[in-house]
């Protein structure tokens, strides 16, 4: 499966939008499926709620996907932890835009999540997350 996976990006205008988003991991390709993919402490109304950094060690987090272009396929949401797989969720998509998520509770350490669809990265999101709070600045 390694040699088969490549993150699929292109001059998509979706990737324009996704620069002035920082927030939100987006790859595209001009044919096939391409997806979203926020990391956030909920979901409501199919949206990610509390997306601000830095996490902490406890909270629960939400990888929340929005997919294109792939009706009636399957994604994975594939969560790392320092390097490490700690999970692997399998979606089926019913639509060409379809939205879904999976969630983990987080230690400390740093994670990513990818968004994995026909052995190609759709998405990737990093972040790090922190033992305990960090201190307000006085």
């Amino acid at each position: 499966m390694e040699g088969k996976m490549r993150i699929r990006m292109s001059r998509c205008l979706a990737l324009v939008v996704a620069a002035s988003l920082p927030r939100a991991a987006l790859a595209c390709d001009d044919e096939g499926p391409w997806a979203e993919l926020d990391l956030a402490r909920g979901v409501k109304d199919r949206q990610p709620v509390d997306t601000a950094e830095p996490f902490v060690a406890g909270e629960t987090a939400y990888a929340w996907t929005n997919v294109h272009d792939l009706p009636g396929g399957m994604v994975e949401h594939v969560w790392y932890r320092n390097g490490r797989e700690i999970a692997r969720h399998r979606m089926d998509i019913g639509g060409t835009r379809w939205r879904t998520w999976s969630r983990h509770r987080l230690s400390a350490g740093r994670y990513s999540v990818e968004i994995i669809a026909d052995d190609q990265i759709l998405a990737r999101r990093e972040i790090d997350v922190a033992a305990t709070p960090p201190t307000a600045a006085r």
